[in-house]
């Protein structure tokens, strides 16, 4: 486990205690962690993904597309963006403006 206090003082270490949460099934600790992180101006796609997938499962489509949206504007060509793609493949047909066809 992540050392609070270095969590504190650095997004990677609280980046990675909000993957560790979010595996624990500490779900809404891990969707504190990441909201903050998308607040940091280097933010990382991770809390983007992690975000999407936690909208998911509580049924909150219309969430989870804005972001894997955002997952794909800051990685449109790399590893992550693909898997958001993929994300949103697999929830069907959206309407205008859907990410995909950027």
């Amino acid at each position: 486990m992540v050392d609070l206090v270095e969590a504190e003082q650095s997004p990677l270490a609280r980046q990675r205690l909000a993957v560790t949460l979010f595996h624990a099934g500490r779900v809404e600790e891990a969707e504190t962690l990441f909201r903050a992180l998308t607040a940091l101006p280097t933010v990382d796609v991770t809390a983007w993904g992690y975000l999407g997938v936690i909208a998911e499962q509580r049924g909150d489509e219309a969430r989870a597309r804005s972001c894997y949206g955002e997952v794909i504007v800051r990685d449109p060509q790399g590893e992550a963006g693909r898997l958001a793609r993929r994300r949103l493949a697999a929830l069907g047909p959206a309407g205008p403006g859907d990410p995909r066809d950027e």
